[in-house]
């Protein structure tokens, strides 16, 4: 937010401190009063603030030398009065803050050569009345703590329990390491095109191999196009929505890289966990590029797998996430599989965190003009111009289902006979014709079932929920959080079918294990 040099005057307002998501703060050159607002305690996020040559009186805010990402601080040319603070940007060094023009400061660090700060702190108080204050603020001190203490150890016990149910991954804090450019650029062999795992509208992939004394890391490395209109936007929103985010089933973030390349440019990239077998649109339509893996041959219950692994992911962002968020862009492209063909949700580059935002109509983020999210993918309340959320999600993943099962594109018109999308495709078909638009191949892997029992035990079940995730009123579609329910059933009377004709326990048609 950048509102210096021009004349704006009274007090700095309180509600930015609502505003909890800025990084940079911009006040400098006006007419502003007042002492600096307390509220402003709750901008964690602020990397850069500049309040200097306005006329703010009193004390430096003792929460300043908190401010654990603060990398520059300007409170230059005001009336500021009282001691500086020997803690955090404070004690760094004398480029990081800027304090000349407040001749009423004193103390602080000796680079700022300020003058000695009063002994006199009571003034006229005796000793029997300091030594009072000081026992009431001692006892209310230690109230205080202890009451934190107990919530504290008491949430934590709570946020376990609730992770263990949701199969959540509790993350340390400050794990991220520190990487610089040319740490990149070593790990990727100089960006080569050899290590290029695949292109998007605002950046590239690249794989790569990170090296410390310990051990070696393998990565992916999405670099930031910033000559896309857009790109720092999304840059800052994925950094903002995987910083929020902790679920297995979605790609993990290990670190970012905000610097500069060789030619003193700027460089944004994401590191992420290197998901190795390639995304879900190489295996539902493979190309004549991809060779490296045996794509077009994934099983039902794979593709059931599939299916129940992305919506938990979304179940666990639109439902146990706090705040919500809705990804804005779900498609096979933007779903990895690992090893194992577990599946992984990515790329939050269009994502909206709830409470701030939705997948609202704005330019410069989307696959279209205007409007976030993919063609073929989107709710019918986007083309209305209406504020949407998490149906509208629901709606995104419905299609999404109809493609695995059918390996059909939302967007291939001329497959749809006469109908006008995907869904009434399908729609059309259900229930007694389905079997005229599957995706022959998925059907091949189930020699221990007839046809008709892959019918009705999973796919009539599976296109229900699809249809019931696509319906046109935004109210009536199913919720994440059901949909994982009903795709845990019809998997589990799959796997008691599949284990009593085949006396097999334990595992999956398709090697994972069943619980």
């Amino acid at each position: 937010m950048d509102l210096s040099s021009n004349n704006l005057s009274g007090e700095i307002p309180h509600t930015l401190g609502s505003c909890v998501t800025l990084q940079f703060l911009y006040l400098q050159g006006n007419l502003l009063q007042g002492q600096i607002p307390v509220e402003l305690n709750a901008l964690r996020g602020l990397e850069v603030l500049d309040i200097s040559s306005n006329n703010l009186s009193g004390p430096i805010p003792d929460f300043l030398g908190d401010f654990q990402v603060l990398k520059k601080l300007n409170l230059s040319f005001n009336n500021l009065s009282g001691p500086v603070l020997d803690r955090g940007i404070f004690h760094n060094n004398a480029t990081s803050v800027s304090l000349s023009g407040n001749a009423m400061l004193c103390g602080g660090p000796g680079f700022f050569q300020l003058p000695p700060c009063s002994t006199q702190a009571t003034y006229g108080r005796s000793n029997h009345q300091r030594m009072h204050v000081l026992a009431f603020s001692f006892t209310g001190a230690l109230v205080v703590f202890v009451c934190i203490t107990v919530c504290y150890f008491m949430k934590r016990a709570s946020d376990k329990a609730s992770d263990a149910e949701h199969g959540l991954v509790t993350l340390p804090r400050n794990k991220y390491k520190r990487i610089s450019y040319a740490e990149l650029y070593e790990a990727t062999d100089s960006f080569s095109d050899s290590n290029l795992v695949g292109r998007g509208r605002f950046g590239t992939v690249y794989k790569g191999i990170l090296h410390d004394d310990s051990n070696t890391e393998t990565v992916a490395v999405k670099v930031l196009d910033l000559k896309q209109q857009g790109a720092s936007r999304t840059f800052f929103t994925e950094c903002d929505a995987l910083k929020r985010i902790k679920h297995r089933k979605l790609v993990k973030v290990i670190t970012v890289c905000d610097s500069l390349d060789n030619n003193g440019d700027e460089f944004k990239a994401l590191v992420l966990e290197f998901i190795p077998n390639g995304t879900l649109d190489e295996w539902l339509h493979p190309s004549a590029l991809v060779t490296n893996r045996a794509t077009g041959s994934l099983s039902i219950i794979q593709r059931l797998n599939i299916a129940l692994d992305v919506a938990e992911a979304l179940a666990y962002l639109h439902h146990h996430s706090n705040p919500s968020i809705v990804h804005c862009d779900i498609k096979p492209s933007n779903i990895l599989l690992d090893e194992n063909m577990t599946a992984h949700v990515g790329d939050f580059g269009l994502a909206r965190i709830l409470n701030m935002d939705a997948c609202e109509h704005n330019s410069g983020g989307s696959s279209s003009a205007g409007i976030r999210g993919t063609i073929g993918y989107l709710a019918p309340e986007h083309a209305m111009g209406l504020r949407v959320g998490v149906e509208a999600e629901v709606y995104s993943y419905g299609v999404l289902l109809m493609e695995i099962l059918t390996k059909l594109r939302p967007t291939d018109h001329m497959s749809f006979d006469g109908a006008t999308s995907l869904v009434k495709h399908v729609e059309m078909a259900y229930p007694y014709r389905l079997l005229e638009i599957l995706d022959d191949i998925m059907l091949q892997g189930s020699t221990s079932h007839s046809t008709q029992e892959t019918m009705d035990m999973v796919i009539i079940p599976v296109v229900r929920i699809g249809l019931a995730c696509c319906r046109t009123a935004a109210s009536q579609r199913i919720r994440m959080d059901e949909v994982v329910k009903e795709l845990n059933d019809i998997k589990k009377t799959w796997e008691d079918h599949f284990a009593e004709i085949t006396g097999a326990t334990g595992r999956a048609a398709d090697g994972r294990a069943i619980h």
